[in-house]
């Protein structure tokens, strides 16, 4: 980075944005919850909040003339997930926040990053149309930093996850460029889909400030069961998930904590939801309960449909993960899993997105048993044909522990990927797999 005062960086930011929508770090709210994403040597100067994507430009032409390196970020609801990083520069795009266009007819939506997702979903409700995601905090969470971290909740199993959805971003590039990918209609044929390299980019290869997004009609009707049993038990039931005998929305694999409030027992549970028309529902609802019948399994309707979405049941604190399995090895999966949790006593809530293959799990217990934990985990996992990776963490913890443990092959290739985008590395430094 070029040698600067921290003031006279202050005063090349403020005659970008203006001294109105920029913060020196030390004096910004947030600098300590914040500082959760950084390494503890890394200290920022200054919090800058663009009102345009022409301001977006500028201050990127200028830390890549200066080499200032920049953290991303909407509201930072999920800041403190993935590595720690370093940042002279936070750059909020919490005032990049209109909806652009809106073709209902189209079946596709098109807003600035920094709008959150509930504010959208709230745009939408009127043309009875709704995006198919439900991410952790969706009052808070922005569109930018639900396809920077891939945030997408139970209803992939219906709808697919936020790349599936995405049919289009514009980003500015690390020497200030505005590039355009994709289009704003569902069926988009022309040239390569880079934005598709951005989404779970973690901000590593451009700033992300306007998606086009695919939309669904709101179902008319649903119906969410929860069920409680053993392994086997559930385990009976999920050639009819997967095949043609039932189309559910959301088919979620539980520990059993999430069926303390109710009156059902189990080894594990199972979430599953209908959407539809409500004779469909209905009819799909029968069926399911005469198939928990025949398994020997209890179930119940509950009446929030997808209710504490995300392992979040446990509050605060403690290690929080996202892991993978091969579908058909889940329940075995979970079962091995929670039994190594319970022998070291770790407080835990895990939900398994059982068609995807895609859980999140959250942890509670002294650091010791938590770093134990991802030692054990992690290739039970691998062996199954998943993953584990931790997202958030104590800080001793995040500094000691490989918090994505890849073991594929495409480092070399990814490693490309941001020379190719970001040469310089001035975007999410170290916030990525490898260190990216």
């Amino acid at each position: 980075m070029t040698v600067i005062s921290a003031q006279a960086m202050i005063e090349t930011l403020s005659t970008i944005v203006g001294h109105d929508s920029l913060q020196a770090w030390a004096d910004h709210p947030d600098h300590l919850t914040w500082q959760k994403a950084l390494d503890p040597q890394s200290q920022p100067v200054a919090v800058v909040y663009p009102a345009s994507v022409a301001q977006v430009q500028e201050i990127i032409k200028v830390a890549a003339k200066q080499g200032w390196r920049i953290l991303p970020l909407g509201s930072g609801s999920k800041l403190a997930w993935g590595g720690l990083g370093v940042a002279d520069i936070f750059l909020s795009t919490a005032r990049l926040s209109q909806l652009i266009d809106h073709a209902a007819a189209d079946m596709t939506v098109t807003a600035q990053a920094g709008i959150t997702f509930q504010s959208l979903q709230q745009h939408l409700k009127p043309e009875q149309q709704f995006i198919p995601l439900n991410p952790i905090q969706p009052n808070q969470a922005t569109l930018g930093g639900i396809a920077s971290t891939r945030d997408t909740g139970s209803l992939r199993h219906r709808y697919g996850t936020i790349r599936d959805l995405c049919l289009g971003v514009q980003f500015v590039r690390a020497d200030g460029t505005l590039v355009k990918s994709g289009g704003r209609v569902v069926k988009n044929v022309a040239g390569y889909d880079l934005h598709k390299l951005l989404i779970g980019a973690w901000g590593t290869l451009g700033i992300i400030t306007e998606l086009t997004l695919r939309v669904y009609p709101l179902p008319e009707h649903h119906q969410t069961w929860l069920m409680g049993g053993s392994p086997e038990q559930l385990a009976q039931l999920l050639p009819d998930f997967l095949g043609n005998s039932l189309m559910p929305t959301c088919l979620d694999l539980l520990s059993p904590d999430w069926l303390t409030s109710t009156h059902l027992q189990g080894d594990l549970g199972l979430r599953v939801q209908f959407q539809g028309f409500r004779p469909a529902v209905q009819v799909q609802g029968e069926r399911l309960k005469q198939l928990a019948q025949q398994a020997g399994v209890q179930i119940t309707e509950i009446p929030d449909p997808l209710a504490g979405l995300g392992a979040g049941s446990l509050g605060g604190g403690g290690l929080r993960a996202k892991f993978g399995l091969l579908p058909n090895q889940g329940v075995l999966g979970l079962q091995i899993i929670l039994a190594e949790i319970t022998k070291l006593g770790l407080g835990r809530s895990l939900v398994f997105h059982w068609g995807a293959g895609i859980g999140e799990m959250h942890l509670l217990g002294n650091e010791s048993a938590l770093a134990k934990i991802v030692t054990i985990i992690r290739p039970l996992c691998q062996v199954r044909g998943g993953f584990f990776t931790v997202l958030d963490a104590p800080l001793s913890l995040k500094q000691s522990l490989d918090l994505w443990g890849y073991a594929g092959n495409a480092m070399a290739l990814m490693g490309t990927i941001k020379q190719q985008f970001d040469p310089k590395g001035l975007f999410s430094p170290q916030r990525f797999v490898g260190g990216i």
